[in-house]
């Protein structure tokens, strides 16, 4: 997939979206951690075009979730999320595990290239379930 090029993230068919620009210092972050320059255009895009939701709110914080399927199991995963508030995870993890229930999810996942959250990981329920690149795949049953 060819995006747009990262000092001009906006070319092409990409505008600017507030949900976005609220959380470009977050973001970029996030670009530069994981190695992906193209980032906010990937969200961008898969929001437009492959049924990602990206919730946003400038006090609360930023979600990108994707309804997807692996080894025949719907799974919710959890592509961005940031928070800025204090207890973010916490807040915000109630809300993730009742809309994979209502989506009829079997887990919730995401991945992470931070080595010290195993242990927050494993607070909220979840547990590593392999390797992607770079990337730890954390993987939680949801309870139907």
């Amino acid at each position: 997939m060819k995006y747009p090029h990262p000092n001009r993230p906006h070319a092409g068919f990409f505008m600017p979206m507030k949900k976005y620009m609220d959380f470009e210092v977050e973001l970029s972050r996030l670009a530069k951690l994981t190695d992906n320059a193209n980032l906010v255009q990937e969200l961008q895009y898969n929001e437009k075009h492959n049924g990602l939701v990206v919730l946003s709110d400038p006090d609360f914080g930023f979600g990108a979730l994707k309804l997807t399927t692996r080894n025949n199991q719907s799974v919710l995963f959890i592509w961005v999320a940031i928070s800025r508030i204090k207890q973010g995870i916490d807040t915000a993890l109630p809300m993730i595990e009742q809309i994979a229930t209502e989506a009829g999810c079997t887990f919730i996942e995401f991945e992470t290239t931070h080595k010290g959250f195993k242990r927050i990981a494993k607070r909220i329920g979840f547990t590593p379930v392999g390797k992607r690149n770079i990337f730890t795949v954390y993987s939680k049953r949801v309870l139907l």
